[in-house]
């Protein structure tokens, strides 16, 4: 068949037929617009989807500063109170706080590893440290209070009185965490590392310091503070 036979051929089956291809070609335009929106939109959002944005490790909410940010006193005092409970007492909230925030993570990984609510390793030394005033704090990194008793270490003398001494504040929680978790603390490790409120009656009953009504102080500060949001 010649060229020009063939392209008459062609010319007069599309003007007898048309309609026929109009809506065929029709049909088709439309699937494959159809199929290439489906494709396009495979991997996104409806329109009725939220995206919700990556959240980071919560570390420490700031919820324990809210209902204190006027108030200059952690009332926390039963009683007469000791020198330790006053002191922290007259100490500007701002101060407590910010002890708070910057320990928060440590005593998160001290939980992690030895099984230590985080609400009592925070709360057992922002009251015995003073939030980090205490002479043994300061010129000794020791956050704890904790004695020079079966003490290998540097040792700090403080009104005769014997403390340890640590290289980094670090070195000092982690010493906490060794010391109550072992020797006459040992029982401590059977405790859930939830149960705040058992670990401070527990260490007040094993004599971890002289601080009158330790466990009553403990679990204030951690509900003034909702440390417990940390457990």
């Amino acid at each position: 068949m010649s060229a020009i036979t063939y392209t008459s051929f062609i010319s007069a089956f599309i003007k007898r037929n048309w309609f026929q291809i109009a809506i065929v070609l029709l049909v088709l335009y439309v699937f494959l617009k159809k199929d290439f929106s489906f494709s396009f939109n495979l991997n996104a959002p409806s329109k009725t989807e939220k995206i919700q944005p990556l959240q980071k490790k919560k570390v420490m909410t700031d919820a324990f500063a809210k209902e204190n940010k006027t108030h200059d006193q952690l009332n926390i005092i039963p009683g007469e109170g000791t020198s330790v409970s006053n002191s922290l007492s007259r100490i500007k909230e701002e101060t407590k706080v910010k002890y708070l925030k910057r320990f928060a993570h440590v005593a998160i990984d001290e939980k992690d590893k030895y099984q230590i609510p985080a609400s009592i390793i925070l709360a057992n030394a922002i009251l015995h440290s003073k939030a980090g005033t205490a002479d043994f704090s300061t010129n000794g990194n020791n956050q704890f209070g904790i004695t020079c008793n079966d003490w290998d270490g540097e040792t700090n003398y403080i009104k005769n009185d014997c403390y340890r001494k640590y290289n980094s504040a670090w070195l000092s929680f982690r010493n906490h965490s060794e010391y109550i978790t072992s020797g006459k603390f040992e029982r401590l490790k059977k405790l859930d590392s939830k149960a705040y409120k058992k670990w401070a009656r527990v260490l007040e009953e094993l004599n971890f310091s002289n601080e009158r009504d330790l466990s009553f102080q403990l679990i204030n500060i951690i509900e003034r503070y909702k440390l417990y949001e940390i457990d």
